[in-house]
């Protein structure tokens, strides 16, 4: 959980670094501004990446049965959308992975707006629980999984819950720091929170969220590989172990596509709030 510092408009520190005005840029695309022409340059690269797939496919450069081809990957796509495997569809496991991550989010956003808020314009209560928070932040999450999956036992609440603890650090770290920051607002006291330093921690906020999400979708599939029977992460596990890789491909393709889609829905959701 990175410490990050936000500033003017600008996010530092392992999130992102872009000048005050400037749209977001999506994160899981590599956080670095993108101009007109580089954009044509990383849609040739993906093109010749998918070119160098198929040509190895063709040629039979890789192993079919530990990389499939595009059009073995299409027609396991077609059979895991219409029958399933292990009698679930990937929209099941899509559904699933989508729930507990619109879970953590939420619940980890919101706890994470308040404290952030809160320690960000008292210095008394940033006094108190800075060293706690410190410490905390630095725990390794998915070092909380045996804890965690021990205090909330079976189901999906125990994943929802790491999920919550991470997006809670990213959120309430980055609104902390664009509160404190920027000082109190004209007209309001120094430890005072209103409307117009809610509106002003915004941007900040779905920043964070867009960082967080990224992050999240590394612990979901990991939690969702322990003894979970829904889920991508849990449809990558089955499919490997019945040696079923092109079952693996689709959940791999899937996760990236449904990361850019929450990707684009934060930033647009936090541009039309902002704006």
């Amino acid at each position: 959980m990175a410490e990050s510092a936000v500033d003017g408009g600008n996010v530092s520190g392992g999130l992102v670094d872009r000048p005050a005005g400037s749209r977001a840029v999506p994160l899981i695309l590599g956080g670095e501004a993108v101009s007109s022409g580089n954009r044509l340059l990383g849609v040739a690269g993906v093109g010749a990446m998918l070119a160098l797939w198929v040509v190895s496919a063709q040629l039979g450069i890789v192993d079919p049965e530990v990389l499939p081809g595009p059009r073995a990957t299409a027609e396991d796509f077609w059979q895991l959308a219409t029958d399933g495997f292990q009698r679930v569809t990937l929209w099941e496991h899509l559904a699933m992975s989508l729930m507990r991550m619109a879970l953590g989010l939420g619940l980890g956003g919101v706890a994470g707006v308040v404290a952030g808020l809160a320690i960000g314009s008292s210095r008394t209560i940033r006094s108190i629980v800075q060293p706690a928070f410190g410490f905390f932040r630095l725990v390794p999450v998915l070092g909380l999984l045996p804890l965690i999956f021990v205090r909330f036992g079976p189901g999906s609440m125990r994943l929802v819950s790491l999920l919550a603890v991470t997006t809670f650090f990213i959120v309430a770290i980055a609104v902390r720091d664009h509160v404190a920051g920027r000082g109190p607002m004209p007209g309001s006291s120094a430890d005072r929170v209103d409307l117009r330093t809610v509106r002003q921690a915004l941007p900040a906020t779905f920043l964070a969220l867009r960082v967080a999400a990224a992050v999240n979708w590394n612990v979901l599939v990991a939690g969702e590989l322990i003894s979970f029977q829904k889920g991508l992460g849990a449809m990558i596990w089955t499919a490997r172990t019945f040696f079923q890789y092109g079952f693996v491909l689709v959940a791999i393709f899937a996760l990236v596509g449904v990361s850019a889609l929450v990707d684009f829905a934060l930033r647009r959701l936090g541009d039309w709030l902002a704006g």
